[in-house]
């Protein structure tokens, strides 16, 4: 007896298997799964894994392709999220599934729909949004203090972005002058290693806040699957929790992200977010104009409501003493005609005397208005006095403020004669975390050393 004809070869067996998938499975079922990962072939074949998870366990996993004949199904899927299919991403795929006699079992993928993606976004957002909510933490970073003068700037974003550059020459090009102090924190904005790229920069902004008036997040734009890191829990309560306001300037064109809805201002760019901060800086010193002109108004109130009281008071000084004297030269009128000799000569010796006191009465109000109109004018010099006295200060403040910030950039410290050392592209503060061999980079006020560790030494 033949053993061969006791045993089926594997090429049977699999196309058993290919004639019972045919039979068992007729059509394509809508099928969702979360993308382990995605290649794309240069034949315009797209190839999937596609995962089911539990928490963290893999429940299922199968592989996947889209032929390149159903390639405008993924366009679709594309232009509708504004984004390419990556790894990460929950899906509702149309898949027929397959037995290839040679490559086994896969699903052949027909369509996908983009609406489910994006619902699934939106889900997993709120459910955020109400965590952080029920955690009192939506309004927490909007209740922080904001520096009237925000200059000292931490910037989170990629070196390399154009809403970084974009950023910088707003606040460089401002027609005010004003200057701006902006530190980067490099991180990756897109991705799936971009939320702890983000993270890891705030966490080095937080342990430097005193250097900084406020945080900004930026990140030039893109599609809806793209910003999916600034709709996380931890991306959320980071900046609902950081002790320093939050500018994000996230350029999309779909609802605000978790991140705008927590943060202390969002912009829609980038630019828009070095707008926001050049115009605060313009109500401060449009706050200090107008306090001037209202020094200046008081000053000038003051001293026409008292001109106007005292010619008030010169007025009815003149008047009451005209009206006396018409009162008494009547009254010696009629003594001089009912009287004798001594009576007129009594009445020219009053006479005499009431001309002295018209002449002392004219004369005194004009005494009095000089002395008034003296004392005004003193007034008025220390009305002056005092408003500059208070714009020198201000402009002092700002002056000094000015000088602080320039004494912290890093530049000003490289000056004098301090140096940063690096390894492996990181700050290096101690040197118990250096190893022999190590290769480091020190920067100083004019250009770089490159060398290599020869001998450790920690001081106890």
């Amino acid at each position: 007896m033949d053993l061969q004809s006791l045993h089926l070869r594997l090429s049977d067996l699999n196309e058993l298997v290919s004639e019972v998938f045919e039979q068992a499975f007729p059509g394509p079922y809508w099928v969702i799964a979360e993308v382990a990962s995605v290649t794309h072939a240069p034949a315009g074949h797209t190839y999937l894994e596609l995962v089911e998870k539990r928490g963290n366990e893999i429940v299922a996993q199968s592989r996947a392709q889209v032929w390149s004949s159903r390639r405008e199904a993924v366009s679709r899927f594309e232009r509708a999220t504004h984004s390419k299919l990556e790894r990460g991403m929950q899906l509702l795929l149309l898949a027929q599934p397959t037995f290839h006699k040679r490559y086994g079992y896969s699903l052949e993928i027909r369509d996908i729909d983009a609406n489910y993606t994006l619902g699934d976004m939106a889900r997993r957002r709120q459910d955020v949004l109400d965590r952080l909510t029920d955690d009192e933490l939506i309004d927490r970073n909007r209740e922080l203090p904001l520096s009237p003068v925000p200059q000292r700037i931490a910037v989170i974003s990629s070196k390399t972005a154009a809403g970084w550059e974009d950023f910088s020459r707003r606040l460089a090009d401002n027609s005010e002058g004003y200057v701006f102090v902006t530190t980067l924190f490099p991180a990756l904005m897109q991705g799936n290693e971009a939320e702890r790229s983000i993270l890891a920069a705030m966490a080095q902004i937080i342990r430097a806040k005193q250097s900084f008036d406020c945080v900004a997040i930026l990140r030039g734009g893109g599609g809806t699957v793209e910003l999916s890191c600034f709709d996380s829990l931890e991306m959320g309560r980071a900046i609902a929790r950081s002790p320093l306001p939050v500018i994000c300037g996230i350029g999309h064109d779909r609802d605000s992200s978790v991140c705008d809805l927590v943060s202390y201002h969002a912009a829609p760019t980038p630019t828009a977010a070095a707008e926001f901060l050049i115009a605060r800086v313009r109500n401060f010193e449009t706050q200090l104009d107008s306090i001037e002109g209202a020094v200046v108004r008081c000053a000038r109130a003051i001293l026409a409501r008292e001109t106007g009281l005292l010619q008030s008071a010169v007025y009815r000084a003149i008047t009451t003493a005209q009206t006396r004297i018409r009162m008494e030269t009547e009254e010696i009128h009629g003594l001089s005609r009912r009287g004798s000799y001594a009576v007129r000569t009594a009445v020219a010796q009053r006479t005499s005397e009431l001309k002295g006191l018209e002449a002392r009465v004219e004369l005194l109000p004009r005494i009095q208005l000089r002395e008034s109109a003296i004392q005004l004018a003193h007034l008025e010099h220390g009305v002056n006095l005092e408003s500059k006295r208070l714009i020198e200060r201000a402009n002092a403040e700002l002056n000094q403020w000015e000088r602080d910030v320039r004494a912290r950039d890093p530049a000003e410290v490289l000056r004098r004669g301090y140096s940063i050392t690096r390894a492996n592209g990181r700050m290096v503060r101690d040197a118990a975390r250096l190893k022999k061999g190590t290769l480091i980079e020190t920067t100083l006020h004019r250009g770089k050393v490159a060398s290599t560790v020869e001998e450790v030494k920690v001081n106890d």
